[in-house]
């Protein structure tokens, strides 16, 4: 279920979407409690979050030594935190798991997570 938050701007920031129908559903709603106008909804993607799972965990101790870009600060989170060169931000778990944030289309997010999976191949248990 989506979430969307409106401002007295007019302006509706809605989490968890996956589809203009949820959009316009929220629109039917807020419509229907009297709470705004009718518009023409013009919605924006800012950001496209995704999880990948390679399968295996990865070698932490070597991934960390021969891969630029990152913030690895165990004491503080247990991931590293990949800034990919065309925008998105990675979250990669030595468990194998991925949290790709950041991606404004899913063509760049399919881009991020080709990327990361040719860059984490050789870090992978066997």
């Amino acid at each position: 279920m989506s979430k969307h938050t409106v401002f007295l701007s007019g302006k509706m920031i809605s989490t968890v979407a996956q589809s203009l129908e949820q959009l316009n559903q929220a629109k039917i709603l807020l419509l229907d409690a009297g709470l705004i106008r009718d518009v023409v909804l013009e919605p924006k993607v800012q950001n496209i979050v995704a999880t990948l799972d390679l399968g295996s965990r990865l070698d932490f101790s070597m991934l960390v030594s021969q891969v630029s870009n990152y913030i690895y600060e165990p004491e503080i989170f247990p991931g590293i935190i990949y800034r990919t060169a065309n925008g998105p931000t990675a979250l990669i778990f030595s468990s194998g798991k991925l949290v790709i944030t950041g991606s404004k289309s899913e063509r760049e997010l399919q881009d991020t997570a080709k990327d990361l999976m040719i860059k984490l191949i050789n870090f992978i248990y066997n």
